[in-house]
């Protein structure tokens, strides 16, 4: 287990380090081929080049399911998934698989050019709770957890929209696993925490199919 987790933390590590540079990568298109070369991450879109010296080109959903990229030692992969509320598949990491699938997203939580939406031009400074809780004067990096069951054509987003001290997360994650009364009791009872969706994923993966 600690040795998963330590795993988790290399990637979303990597995953930070690979996310807005040329990586060796490998593109999967939807008609099967692949094709190797250099690539980075732009939004929901992947920029790629089959050389350093080559002309980039965008490339997204329409044409290609997912992406892997590569330091050499380590590759993290890519898949665009379908995802409920979301108009287009997003470009999601993949953690775990099995039953059930985990990705995730990395994103930047609070930015402190908000701060010119709560001061005013005489230094006053008017904000209130909810505004509050969604300022992370630090900008760190925040990961949101997709759940996909193998057989489900879409994945549900457990944390997104989730600011500040919530319980939401827990009820989502409660009505997504409500077939594991086990896993249940240990979400209500606090035993796992939102950080811990690697080991949730493994516990029901593990004990609740047997």
């Amino acid at each position: 287990m600690i040795f998963r987790n330590l795993v988790f933390v290399i990637c979303c590590f990597l995953t930070c380090s690979f996310w807005g540079q040329e990586t060796i990568a490998k593109l999967y298109f939807r008609d099967g081929d692949t094709i190797e070369g250099l690539a980075k991450i732009v939004k929901n879109q992947v920029k790629f080049k089959i050389s350093e010296d080559a002309k980039s080109d965008l490339w997204d959903y329409l044409d290609i399911s997912g992406l892997e990229l590569s330091d050499g030692a380590y590759n993290i992969h890519y898949d665009y998934v379908e995802v409920r509320k979301s108009k287009e598949p997003k470009l999601l990491e993949l953690v775990e698989s099995g039953d059930v699938y985990l990705y995730t997203k990395t994103k930047k939580k609070g930015q402190t050019k908000d701060l010119n939406k709560i001061i005013g031009k005489d230094g006053t400074v008017t904000i209130g709770a909810d505004t509050f809780s969604k300022l992370n004067f630090k900008g760190e990096d925040v990961y949101e957890y997709y759940l996909k069951r193998k057989l489900d054509f879409e994945a549900v987003c457990i944390n997104c929209g989730v600011f500040g001290v919530s319980d939401t997360w827990k009820n989502r994650t409660s009505r997504f696993f409500g077939d594991c009364d086990t896993l249940i009791q240990k979400i209500s009872k606090s035993e796992y925490r939102v950080d811990d969706m690697v080991e949730i994923i493994e516990f029901y993966n593990d004990s609740c199919n047997e």
